[in-house]
């Protein structure tokens, strides 16, 4: 609902390879979505969790392709890039009340090392303590407070 577009980001969850003759889990397979992000423009970063597009069909807006897969998390990933980011930093911060630590796209535990389920941006806030404002709602003024207050 913006007036003004400055760049696009997507997140988006890489199908995973077969597992190897150990039971190990498969690699992401990105290659498929590199291959897509090369014909949108020009690649400016190509990693294994971020593909960065200069551009984007002669548009000039930028775009930002984020990998999802373990062990990061749909939830975790999915609200810290709907921003805005004083929000996702204030949710990352209030974890650490509750022992808990977002690292490597996923929650952590702080006691025990295990990996606490984030599957949802609801989860994800309810993880930090706080209400989960549609996105839409999110880049409006007071939006990190009173979500943080609740």
């Amino acid at each position: 609902r913006r007036p003004i577009v400055s760049d696009l980001e997507f997140v988006l969850e890489p199908r995973l390879l077969a597992a190897d003759l150990f039971g190990a889990p498969g690699a992401p397979d990105i290659a498929p979505i590199r291959r897509l992000a090369e014909s949108w423009g020009r690649i400016k970063r190509a990693g294994l969790r971020l593909i960065g597009i200069a551009g984007v069909l002669e548009t000039g807006i930028d775009c930002e392709l984020y990998l999802v897969h373990p062990p990061a998390q749909w939830g975790v990933i999915l609200a810290i890039r709907t921003g805005p980011a004083e929000l996702g930093q204030l949710a990352v911060t209030r974890m650490q009340r509750y022992g808990r630590r977002c690292q490597d796209g996923h929650i952590v535990d702080v006691r025990t090392g295990a990996t606490i389920p984030c599957e949802t941006e609801e989860r994800f806030f309810e993880l930090a303590g706080m209400g989960c404002l549609p996105p839409r709602f999110r880049d409006s003024a007071g939006a990190g407070a009173e979500i943080g207050a609740r």
